[in-house]
Parts: C-alpha cells; sequence; structure tokens
C-alpha cells in the first residue's frame, strides 16, 4: 500500500501532471488500491504476501499505469462530462493485472 502511493504519486510528480488532482490525492489514492490489489491477488492464499519482495514489481508497473490511466481518463471525462474518474483507473488496472497474471 505504503509502496503504491509512493509510486504513483512519484509519477504524478515527474511527469508534472494535473497539481489539483495531486493535492486531493487522486493520484495516490488510486497507487493505494492497485498496490492492495496486486498483491492480494497475485500470489495464492499465503498470509505473508506482504514479506514477498515479488510483488515489488508488479506493483511499481500497476501503480505507474494507474498514474497515467487517472490522467488520461481524467482529462477526457472532466473535459467533456465534467466527471471525475475516481477508482475507475484502479479497476481497470486490476483487470489488466488479474487478466495478465492467469489463474
Amino acid at each position: 500500500m505504503i509502496f503504491g502511493v509512493l509510486v504513483s504519486s512519484l509519477t504524478a510528480l515527474a511527469f508534472n501532471m494535473n497539481r489539483s488532482a495531486f493535492n486531493n490525492g487522486i493520484y495516490g489514492y488510486n497507487g493505494v488500491v492497485v498496490g492492495l490489489s496486486v498483491a492480494v491477488y497475485s500470489f495464492g492464499n499465503d498470509d505473508s504476501y506482504y514479506l514477498m519482495p515479488h510483488v515489488i514489481v508488479p506493483i511499481f508497473l500497476m501503480s505507474v499505469l494507474s498514474t497515467f490511466v487517472v490522467a488520461g481518463l481524467g482529462s477526457f471525462l472532466v473535459g467533456k462530462f465534467g466527471v471525475s474518474p475516481l477508482t475507475f483507473p484502479f479497476c481497470v488496472c486490476t483487470w489488466v493485472w488479474v487478466t495478465a497474471a492467469g489463474p
């Protein structure tokens, strides 16, 4: 969770994304829930999934992806319809990861 929020927030800062969305926590929140979902859905029923080092790369990749999905969907949805994407980027990134990871 902490790694997801750090990666997504730093990605938003590095690419100079919408500062208002950053201050409202949109990028960070999606990074948190993406980090949790990738860790929970990836590696079976092991109760110590948060101790496994092989969750770091998938969390990093999906948190970065969530930041770009937030930025892309946010500019489209807010610009066209005046609606915030909220957690839809988290859903997209989790679907992508679960589909790619297989059964």
